[in-house]
């Protein structure tokens, strides 16, 4: 009996190790970027080096790979020309899908990325403008030498207090582009110019977080401008807490505005009347003249102007949404969500041509800051 219980107990130990792999024998990508060039896919990988341990060189700490083939699996295949290892796709962060990817291209890289068990669905994902995914993925940063580090902490923080940006998941992503009732956006990325004073690449960072990218049909079909970025993550609820500059009184004052609760109601009737309702706090960050802002009135003509600033910039994100005829804001989504039976009546139809739209915003400034008068 004892033999019996000695063996029972070595199998359930070794079991969970059939699928062992040592370390070293892994090239663990931390991101990856997906071009098309020539009929082929261009495929650039971002690998940590986990062996170089006897330096404090971080500039050792990575490599970068490149591939190429007729499929993006067959390119990630042919990295190992270059490294022997097999390529490790459980550690993915960051995925960058250059311009050059065109529809049929998008639906192969989702295809791929879909079906390989081993990519993280919490990856982020990113496009280029202007540039290359292999160019970026080449870069040097100053602050860190990780091109991929740098834009994913960019994103983090932008996409909470800027407002310019998203942070999109591959998993979000992907079940945005098949559910088809909602167009996604997407962060871009581009290399800028080398500053004519920065005689060494690496002390500046040229990565930069450009405009929203709006996907319709898997391509892109149109950029969102930075205030109807920041509109559309306001509605979004997206937001932590962001500035505005507002013309109050022939002066420029800047506002901060957080906890942004914003939603959207549709309601049919005979036409489709659409409620946008935004609610803010706001706090005095700067204010460019001598005035009480303890006084109840002034507040309230200050809250007016920050509301016609949002409005308008609502307005603009509408009409943007139309010119396009992309669904960002999911009004096709509530309508099948709360009328399923008339959606197919609607499905095929520009929604944002045919809608009456009701904007109504309500910011409630509240702290004036440390003082009470301007400077």
């Amino acid at each position: 009996m004892k033999r019996i219980l000695i063996l029972i107990t070595i199998v359930l130990l070794i079991t969970g190790c059939y699928n062992y792999r040592e370390l070293n024998d892994l090239a663990i990508i931390d991101a990856i970027g997906i071009d098309y060039k020539d009929d082929k896919f261009l495929v650039t990988a971002q690998i940590l080096n986990v062996e170089k341990k006897e330096t404090d060189d971080t500039k050792k700490l990575i490599v970068v790979y490149e591939g190429e083939g007729q499929s993006i699996a067959e390119a990630i295949r042919n990295m190992s020309l270059d490294d022997p290892k097999e390529m490790y796709l459980g550690h993915l962060e960051l995925i960058i899908l250059g311009e050059s990817l065109t529809k049929d291209n998008i639906n192969k890289t989702f295809d791929f990325l879909l079906r390989d068990p081993k990519v993280r669905s919490e990856a982020l994902v990113v496009t280029t403008v202007n540039n290359s995914a292999r160019e970026v993925l080449n870069q040097k940063v100053n602050s860190n030498i990780f091109p991929s580090k740098s834009i994913i902490n960019s994103i983090e923080v932008s996409s909470k207090t800027e407002g310019t940006v998203v942070k999109q998941t591959l998993e979000d992503l992907i079940k945005l582009t098949l559910d088809n009732k909602i167009d996604p956006v997407i962060t871009t990325i581009k290399i800028e110019d080398k500053k004519e004073n920065k005689e060494d690449i690496d002390e500046y960072n040229l990565i930069k977080l450009k405009n929203l990218a709006i996907i319709k049909d898997k391509k892109i079909i149109g950029y969102l401008e930075k205030d109807e970025a920041r509109i559309f993550n306001i509605i979004q609820n997206n937001i932590d807490n962001m500035m505005i500059n507002i013309p109050f009184k022939k002066e420029n004052s800047v506002i901060l505005l957080s906890n942004p609760k914003s939603n959207i109601k549709v309601k049919l009737d005979n036409q489709i009347n659409i409620d946008i309702n935004i609610k803010l706090d706001g706090d005095i960050a700067e204010i460019n003249k001598k005035i009480d802002v303890n006084n109840q009135d002034i507040l309230k003509e200050l809250s007016k102007e920050v509301n016609k600033k949002l409005e308008q910039d609502t307005k603009l994100l509408l009409e943007k949404c139309n010119q396009n005829n992309a669904d960002i804001l999911g009004i096709k989504d509530l309508i099948y969500k709360k009328h399923p039976k008339k959606y197919k009546n609607y499905q095929d139809k520009n929604i944002y041509e045919i809608s009456k739209f009701n904007i109504n915003v309500t910011t409630n400034i509240y702290k004036e800051g440390n003082t009470t008068e301007g400077i």
